[in-house]
């Protein structure tokens, strides 16, 4: 079975569609999103939209979809590393995103685990402390 991992997608849905197109030229029977749908790039509503078009897509929240649901940094500096410039971005492309793609967004989980092909999967955006769903900073040294 071919699988294909997307990540980082980031309101770019002019890139995803490009990249959707090779999965299917490769014949990839599953699409895996390792979350960040949302954030930075221009498209958020057409970007969740496509997104959710995928037939039986395994997909899981970022930090940018934790940004929309559960609040970002109110001041600068921040443990985010996030300027009030950056706050009010994200502010102005959430309010782009309809209902729909927010519910959706809402019903992703930080972490899915599964079976493929015989093999046990774990997907998440970045390493996570499971008893707080917070990301944890790794450093390999």
């Amino acid at each position: 079975m071919r699988v294909g991992v997307i990540s980082d997608v980031h309101n770019n849905v002019v890139a995803l569609n490009a990249v959707l197109e090779k999965f299917h030229t490769e014949g990839c029977e599953q699409v895996i999103c390792c979350g960040d749908i949302i954030g930075i790039g221009p498209y958020p509503e057409e970007t969740v939209q496509r997104i959710m078009q995928i037939p039986d897509i395994i997909a899981v929240r970022g930090n940018h979809e934790r940004y929309l649901l559960e609040g970002m940094p109110t001041q600068a500096p921040n443990e985010e590393d996030m300027g009030y410039e950056e706050m009010e971005h994200h502010k102005w492309e959430h309010s782009l995103l309809s209902n729909e793609s927010v519910q959706f967004l809402k019903g992703l989980p930080y972490r899915k685990d599964f079976a493929l092909g015989g093999f046990h999967f774990a997907v998440m955006h970045y390493c996570m402390d499971s008893s707080t769903n917070r990301y944890i900073n790794f450093n390999a040294k």
